[in-house]
This record gives C-alpha cells, structure tokens and sequence, in this order.
C-alpha cells in the first residue's frame, strides 16, 4: 500500500526510486516487489498493489456508473481500500489454496507530507485482537534511534502503537539500546518485541537473523496460529544452502553497466536499487546455477563518455571483468559510451548480456559499425530507423509473452531446456525495426527468438505471420533464415506488423546475446527465486574467461 497518487509506477525515475518491476500481468509496481516474488517465491498481480492514486480512481469511476451518483467523501475511500484489502485475502496463493496470513506493506513514512490518514483509518478496520499485527520497520541514523522514535511517536498521534519493532542498523544492538527503543517506542521494559536486522553478506541470512530472535513464534503466538510441520526442515535447508554457498571459491567478475548508479541522497555510494534485481539474478545464477560467487563490479555508462580520467578509471573495470551485463534504461545519455563498450565486447570477444535498451543499444552499434547504416548518428536520430516505436493498445509493451525459437542453433535454445516457445516479461516501448533484420542476420548478428502482439486481438495479419513460424533444426540454417525474411517481409505490407525481436545472438563469438525482454524477473514455469538461462549462460561464458586466463 503507497499513499502516492500515482496508478503505478511506469513513470517513476528509476534513478531516484529504483528500478520499475514489471508483475506478470504487465503492472509496474515499485521495487519492494521484486523482493517479495524472490524471498516469498510467489507471483503477485495488480491487485496486490495498492496506491492511493489507484483507489481513488476506482471510486471515481464506480461513482460515474452510478446514475444517482452522490458526492464523493473520505468515507467512500476508506470503503474502497477495506474492500480491496479483504477481496485480496481472499485470493489464492497457487490456484486452489487460501492464505493463512496476509502482509500489508504500508510504505512512505509517517511525516506530515507523506502520511495518509485514510489508509490508517481503513487499516483500523483490521486491528481487532488476534487478527492483526503491527510491526513497525525503521532503522537508526548514524547509531542513534531518535529518528526511529520520533516516527512511532508519529504514528501515535494517529493512534497507531506498534506491536513490534525492527531496527535496522548497519552493526548488531547491545541489550542497552533495545531497552531504550522497547522503553521509548513500546511502551515496553521487556525487550522481546525488538528485533534487530543489521547488514549482512547475503540475503539468505536475514531469516536465519529473525529466526534466532524468535520473531516467528512470538508472531504465530500473537494472532494464533500454529508454526507449519515442515518450518524447521525449511530453516535447515536454508543453513545448509548458505553453508555450501560459503565453500564455494571461484570468484566470477561481473562489469554491470547502468545508468543509474548515483545514489539520490548518498552521491558516494552506489544505488543499487537501480539494479537490485539484475544483482540478485547473478547471484542466484551464481550460486544455484554454477556453483561459484559473483562479484559486481559497477560501472557507469556515463563515465564511458565523460572526462578522461572517469574513462579510464571505468575501462580499468571493464577490463578486469570476467564478462559484462548491460541493464535497461532510457534516454541519450551514455549512449555513445555503449557504443564504444558494445564495439569493444564484439571485437574482443567479450561475454556481454544486454537486456532492454542495452539490448537496443547492442543492435545500434552493430547497424552502425558493421552494416554501415547512418555511422555516428546521435541516440535521437537511431531511434527513429533502427529502434521504433510499435505499442500495443496504444501502451508499451509490458507483462508475459512467448518467445518462439525459430532454430535450434542457439546458445539460448540450449540453456532453456531445448523448449520451442518460453514466456518471459517485457517492459518496453521500442522494438527493432524489422526492415533492418535480414541485413543484420546477414552479417552475423542472428535474430533467434521472436514475439508476437498477442494482445488478444487474432487479425488475419498475425494469422498470417504465425503460419510462417516453425523451427529450425541446427543444420539448417538456409531454412532458418529464409523463414525470418518472410516473417520481416509483412513489415512491409503492413507497419503495424504484430512481430517483435526478441533475442539475438552474434555468430562466432563465445556469448554476445540481448534480449528484449527482462529475464531478471523470472518467466512462466521459472520462479523468481531460480537462476534465469541468460544470466546462467553469463555466468558460464565469466568461467571460460577465468579458464583461459588461469595459468
């Protein structure tokens, strides 16, 4: 729940907010997501996200069906959200099962700019004794919790008094500051309701953390319900996952490219949250697909172009990386620098995953400096011939697709399980102009993996291009290009064609793939919590570097 009065987060700066996650029904919801599908290993819908903004909508537009309508009152909203949240814990988790227990999430803080006093009251609703439980997350600034008690003191004034307190902090809590927080946040002398998180090396970690300060009983005590039979063979799994992880010893370097890595508030500090889930695919990748760890190194994409010594500082990294990943992104800035590094990862057979617009970008490069078409032109200029524009329902093209082999003489193809059609997520606007496909594939760069509009709509020119889809065994190539230049033909006939690229792969180099769509956040039959195939064939292509270079 987000008291913004946005409808999603489509909009949001990435570079200030983090990254934009895309749920499986194309609704871009904020960067907390992306967590919950991982850790919770669950898939979650539009209806499980909540903002003011989208409540408000809904009671206006319910209003306007109404032809008697009446004026619209707070009251009115606080229906809207308490129906929501009760339509959603009525939804099942797997298709058949009721939860147990539902977390809300109310995010944005509790001063007087950001609060909304409307989802309290719809959350009062809620707090009958051992049905609800508040717990109050808040971390210390600079090792002192005023901060953290100024914001329950916050919440008292709208009668709200957490149940339990987590404190964040960078180093573990003596007994002496819990008492101070249970003291002046609970009301409390007892110091069990508060749980420390401090940093830690891996995710993995953090249940192991709360297990140990007992959070899961003290919370089934509380609104009464009974721990699952298989908890403890479920946390010894955990430990026993983490501990393998801990003897793992090859060390893959990972150059991530993004654009934006300057933290909003911390300019030193790196912003991961512009990245988080790309991090956290190469370290499932890492470690569930190939047995080894992955150190990430950024690098800006702007310091690529910028002063020479930012450049030579950031090739410096590029060059001591084992293999590269270029995230998505908008806008012109650090495009040419992705010139340069796409030209230097093609020629020097570099492994490099692009995703999105790194995806765009790696196409552009190749359009410009191996097909010579418009060399040097500005990110504004190459948009409008290699990249275009092709929305569906007027929308950028967002949620699970397929994707459709087209041959079989693939890494790709491979590293998904030999299936001839996979679901993935897009979360995109522009699309490889198909005019220029059978020239790229003709100078190597493969066009292996497509997509279709499949907005609901069946017109005959989509009838018309699937009946020109079937795969390609390895050894016929001649076949597999010639079903591609009829596919890229109907362009012609039609510029609104249904056909989208969606993977390439560069002939006669060890791995220079992109994708369009975001395999960061997991498909149709992959979880979010197992290693995707691009970032796995990544991670492999990283220890053939370290192979070759190995004395």
């Amino acid at each position: 729940m987000d008291p913004c009065l946005n409808l999603d987060s489509i909009n949001l700066n990435p570079a200030i907010y983090g990254e934009r996650y895309c749920l499986i029904d194309g609704e871009v919801v904020s960067i907390n997501f992306g967590y919950y599908e991982r850790i919770l290993d669950q898939l979650f819908y539009k209806y499980n996200y909540i903002t003011r903004g989208k409540i408000d909508d809904f009671v206006i537009k319910q209003n306007k069906l109404n032809y008697a309508a009446c004026k619209i009152r707070p009251s009115n909203v606080v229906a809207a959200i308490i129906d929501w949240i009760k339509n959603v814990f009525h939804q099942s988790i797997d298709g058949k099962n009721i939860p147990n227990i539902c977390i809300i999430e109310l995010s944005g803080g509790t001063d007087d700019e950001i609060s909304d006093k409307t989802f309290f009251k719809a959350l009062s609703e809620f707090k009958h004794k051992n049905d609800f439980f508040h717990i109050h997350v808040s971390r210390d600034v600079s090792n002192n919790f005023d901060f953290l008690i100024k914001s329950v003191q916050s919440l008292r004034s709208q009668h709200w008094q957490p149940d339990m307190i987590i404190c964040r902090t960078d180093n573990p809590i003596n007994d002496n500051q819990r008492k101070e927080i249970a003291q002046y946040a609970l009301h409390k002398t007892e110091t069990d309701m508060v749980i420390n998180l401090p940093k830690v090396s891996h995710i993995k970690y953090i249940p192991i953390i709360l297990q140990e300060q007992n959070i899961y009983n003290l919370i089934s005590k509380e609104l009464h319900l009974e721990m699952g039979s298989n908890f403890d063979a479920t946390m010894n799994e955990l430990k026993k996952e983490i501990k393998e992880i801990e003897t793992y010893t090859t060390v893959v370097k990972i150059a991530l490219v993004g654009k934006y890595l300057i933290h909003p508030v911390k300019p030193n500090e790196i912003f991961r949250e512009s990245c988080e889930s790309m991090i956290q695919q190469l370290n499932i990748a890492a470690e569930k697909g190939c047995s080894c760890k992955a150190e990430i190194i950024f690098v800006r994409a702007q310091d690529l172009e910028d002063n020479e010594e930012k450049q030579k500082a950031a090739w410096k990294k590029l060059k001591e990386a084992h293999a590269i990943l270029v995230p998505g992104g908008t806008g012109a800035d650090g495009f040419k620098g992705l010139m340069t590094l796409f030209t230097y990862a093609r020629e020097n057979k570099k492994p490099i995953l692009s995703i999105c617009y790194g995806f765009q970008c790696a196409v552009t490069e190749f359009a410009q400096n191996i097909c010579g078409i418009n060399p040097g032109e500005s990110y504004d200029e190459t948009l409008k011939k290699i990249n275009i524009e092709m929305q569906e329902n007027g929308q950028s093209r967002k949620g699970m697709h397929d994707v459709t082999f087209i041959t079989k003489n693939s890494k790709l193809f491979d590293l998904y399980g030999k299936k001839n059609i996979i679901k993935e997520r897009n979360c995109n606007r522009m699309e490889i102009n198909p005019e220029y496909v059978p020239l790229f594939i003709s100078h190597g760069l493969r066009f292996i993996g497509i997509g279709f509009d499949d907005n609901g709509e069946v017109s005959e020119a989509l009838k018309r291009l699937k009946s020109l889809v079937h795969i390609h065994d390895e050894d016929d190539e001649e076949g597999y290009v010639k079903t591609i230049k009829k596919l890229c033909d109907e362009y012609r006939h039609n510029t609104n064609t249904a056909l989208r690229m969606q993977i390439f792969e560069l002939k006669e180099h060890p791995y220079y793939i992109g994708v369009q769509y975001h395999p960061k956040f997991g498909g149709d039959g992959l979880r979010p919590s197992l290693p995707s195939p691009p970032f796995v064939g990544l991670i492999k292509a990283a220890l053939c570097e370290i192979n070759k270079t190995s004395p």
